[in-house]
């Protein structure tokens, strides 16, 4: 017995009779792309501000009422940004950071589930089940446990 797909749609905010006529297809498109463009400004508005403040002077950057295009622009202030903090060498610790933990997790997750999935231990699920909840855990939650249980302010694990 083969089970076939049927027409009808999924649920929606608007009955499949509104959509079928022409106003309630302009109507729903008209409100999907407001909300998309609403969105889309929100989230790059920040961004550009961000960067057009670069290209400000220090003077101009503090000026009230603010400005919103800079009256001279300093693309300049990227380079001496990059070079006053250091940043390059912050970019390749980042990188280090990053390949030596994907591999210490390569080295850690594969042979584990290997010997999970071949071996087949009696507390393999309960195993499986635990790395996946520490997963779901974000690192700052539990980067420190000792200093929520421990009553002295010192703790070895987070110096």
């Amino acid at each position: 017995m083969t089970v076939t797909a049927t027409n009808r749609p999924g649920r929606t905010l608007l009955s499949p009779g509104v959509l079928r006529s022409r106003r309630g297809r302009a109507a729903y498109w008209l409100v999907l792309v407001l909300v998309f463009v609403v969105f889309t400004v929100a989230f790059l508005l920040p961004m550009v501000w961000m960067l057009i403040g670069a290209m400000k002077p220090a003077p101009e950057l503090a000026q009230v009422p603010p400005t919103i295009l800079p009256h001279s622009w300093q693309p300049q202030t990227y380079p001496q940004a990059w070079d006053f903090l250091e940043l390059g060498r912050y970019f390749v610790n980042t990188i280090v950071v990053t390949v030596g933990a994907w591999l210490v997790q390569l080295a850690v997750a594969v042979p584990a589930s290997y010997a999970l999935s071949k071996l087949r231990p009696k507390l393999g699920n309960v195993v499986l089940g635990l790395m996946l909840a520490t997963l779901m855990l974000p690192a700052s939650s539990v980067r420190c446990w000792c200093r929520r249980t421990s009553s002295s302010r010192t703790c070895r694990c987070c110096i």
